[in-house]
């Protein structure tokens, strides 16, 4: 076996250890088990992702360095992989952001886009008053972090008998801070990746959730130069 083999090969074993062992350490870990904080700012959120993406990035992909010296690649060999692909990735993959530690809802921003999508933080997690609650919350402050839309597709929406729920109490709820929602029944091709999810996570065969059944609510916000003007009554649900 060629030495240039046995060091490539060494070199790709020792980075897979390496890279391991970054994904106990709590600051270069890829995977979080709760979601960012909404007071740390979407682009932070993104920025850290990126970081601890480079990271593992730097361990994975080391055998690239034996590549260079052996070969005399040109330095954009590996500037590439190793500051690109990590930017690129933070950019474009849905990064979960939540108000508390212990909050029932978790959203997604894209970078460049003022909506925001809401889902429960667990699977088949019930609408309770508490979730209520915290989306009014959530109505109150994602206007003051660039985002004018909420949306959020749910089979929860249903009662288990098939029977939409009434929205008219969240309405009333709403106007209070100038929110306006509108919401209809997804198309049958809508929400795959949700209805697979929740599919490979569904707690057992006897459940009474119809997982075909999916209903898509949109809050629009009001404007967040208006908002410090607006007056906000106690939320009763």
């Amino acid at each position: 076996m060629p030495d240039t083999l046995i060091y490539v090969l060494l070199g790709a074993n020792l980075s897979l250890l390496f890279a391991c062992a970054l994904q106990l350490i709590p600051c270069t870990s890829i995977y979080k088990k709760s979601a960012y904080p909404i007071e740390m700012a979407f682009l932070k959120g993104r920025i850290d992702f990126a970081l601890r993406l480079l990271a593992t990035f730097l361990v994975t992909l080391a055998p690239i360095y034996v590549f260079v010296l052996i070969r005399e690649l040109t330095v954009w060999h590996f500037v590439l992989p190793f500051l690109f692909a990590p930017i690129i990735i933070a950019a474009l993959f849905p990064i979960e952001f939540q108000r508390t530690i212990d909050a029932k809802l978790v959203l997604n921003k894209p970078l460049w886009s003022p909506v925001a999508t809401v889902h429960l933080k667990e699977h088949y997690q019930r609408f309770d008053r508490d979730t209520y609650l915290e989306l009014i919350e959530l109505v109150k402050l994602l206007p003051n972090k660039g985002v004018t839309k909420i949306t959020m597709a749910s089979p929860m929406f249903y009662y288990p008998n098939g029977e939409l729920r009434s929205f008219r109490l969240l309405e009333k709820q709403l106007s209070y801070h100038n929110a306006k929602l509108s919401h209809s029944p997804a198309p049958w091709f809508g929400c795959i990746i949700g209805k697979i999810s929740m599919l490979l996570n569904k707690p057992d065969a006897n459940s009474t959730i119809n997982l075909r059944q999916w209903h898509i609510m949109t809050i629009d916000l009001e404007n967040k130069n208006d908002q410090a003007n607006s007056t906000s009554p106690r939320v009763y649900l």
